[in-house]
């Protein structure tokens, strides 16, 4: 069994986009479910764990299905983002790597 990036996604660690800009710093990391397409699955994660993620109802259903980071952004005005298990490159270093630039997450509704 391969390793994916998000297993060694730790809180606090540092983000960086595709560009190598610093997008902010990691405040939640949750595994996915390993696949399932039921909607039914995103009603029940919203039961259990509460309102993350807060972002449209396909988005999340994404986003718990893949696994996702919640990154705290680091401007006052910026909104909090969502990278989806798929984004993140590498791990290294205290850093997550992601293969998109920022416009590309999922920002916090």
């Amino acid at each position: 069994m391969t390793r994916t990036p998000i297993a060694a996604v730790t809180e606090g660690m540092s983000v960086v986009d595709s560009s190598g800009k610093l997008v902010g710093s990691v405040a939640m990391v949750q595994m996915g479910d390993g696949g399932s397409d039921s909607g039914d699955l995103f009603n029940v994660a919203q039961r259990v764990a509460g309102p993350e993620p807060r972002v449209p109802d396909e988005a999340a259903q994404r986003l718990l299905r893949t696994g996702y980071v919640k990154v705290k952004s680091k401007g006052f005005l910026s909104p909090d983002r969502y990278a989806a298990a798929d984004d993140i490159d590498d791990v290294a270093n205290d850093t997550v790597n992601l293969k998109v630039p920022v416009n590309e997450l999922i920002a916090k509704a």
